[in-house]
């Protein structure tokens, strides 16, 4: 393009541009989306797991010998931060249906 002049390029190069942009983000956006939706997957299949958990699977799961330093149980402290961490994920929007 030495013969074109500067705005000549510019405007061809806006005009290519503007041909081919709906062309090729046609065939990327189903895997711009994918992409961008990777955490809200996971976030809602941790939501979902969270909603399953119960006190009996903190009891089973924890060292039932362990006490921490204020004399509570571990799985004491395993469901308070299961609660805790529901109620976040329940104000972020997570909540599982």
């Amino acid at each position: 393009m030495a013969g074109l002049s500067q705005f000549a390029a510019l405007s061809i190069f806006a005009m290519l541009f503007a041909l081919l942009a709906g062309t090729i983000s046609f065939w990327l956006s189903p895997f711009i989306h994918m992409w961008s939706r990777r955490f809200e997957y996971e976030a809602d299949a941790f939501a979902r797991l969270l909603k399953r958990l119960n006190y009996t699977d903190c009891s089973v799961r924890s060292n039932l010998t362990r006490k921490y330093a204020d004399g509570r149980e571990e799985k004491d402290v395993m469901w308070a931060a299961v609660c805790r961490v529901q109620t976040q994920f329940g104000e972020a929007g997570f909540a599982p249906r």
